[in-house]
Order: C-alpha cells, then sequence, then structure tokens
C-alpha cells in the first residue's frame, strides 16, 4: 500500500512540473511575441509617422482612445510604445531574477 501511494505521490509531483513548464513556455512564448509587436511599433513610427504628419495624428488619436479606455492619461504612439517597452523590459528583468532564486534554492535542497 505504501508503494501505491509512493507511486500516486511521484506521478502528481510530475504533472505539475510539466504544467509548470508549459506555463513557463507559455509565458516565454507570450514576451517574444510583444517583443515583436513593439519592434514593429517602433519601425512604423520612425520609418513611416515622422515622415506623414497626417498618419502621426491618426495614430496618435488612436493612442489617446486607448489611453482613454485604460484610464490613462492621454498618451502619443511614441509614448504608449515607450511605456510597453519599459513593462516588456521589467517583466524580462524579473523572470530572470525568478529564475535565478529558484536555482539557487533547487541548489541548496
Amino acid at each position: 500500500m505504501t508503494q501505491v501511494l509512493k507511486e500516486i505521490h511521484n506521478n502528481a509531483q510530475e504533472s505539475s512540473s510539466s504544467h509548470q513548464q508549459e506555463g513557463e513556455q507559455h509565458q516565454a512564448i507570450q514576451l517574444q511575441e510583444q517583443k515583436a509587436l513593439i519592434q514593429l511599433c517602433f519601425k512604423i513610427y520612425y520609418n513611416w509617422l515622422l515622415e506623414d504628419q497626417n498618419l502621426t495624428c491618426e495614430f496618435d488619436e488612436i493612442a489617446a482612445r486607448v489611453s482613454w479606455e485604460q484610464d490613462m492619461p492621454d498618451k502619443t504612439f511614441i509614448i504608449l510604445i515607450e511605456d510597453s517597452n519599459h513593462n516588456n523590459e521589467l517583466l524580462e528583468k524579473e523572470k530572470q531574477r525568478v529564475a535565478a532564486v529558484l536555482a539557487n534554492s533547487s541548489s541548496e535542497t
């Protein structure tokens, strides 16, 4: 009976570990997608919007609407991009910090 309980416990731990790894992979993919989208937005801004004031105004109006819908102060398109980039960098640093803490705690056991 004890052997059966140990096997059930081990299977539960393996399943939990597998789900955690899947969650971490999903988060990594999301961060990569966010980075790519931010880079695309920077390219749009620097390649098109700086050249076309009408297009800049349209994008800034959209950014203001998005800001308003998110209960944030009005922001221009470039400010939204810079804020997103900053937040993405903070998430990346936090992820690295947590990974280091987990690596240290697992090596201590």
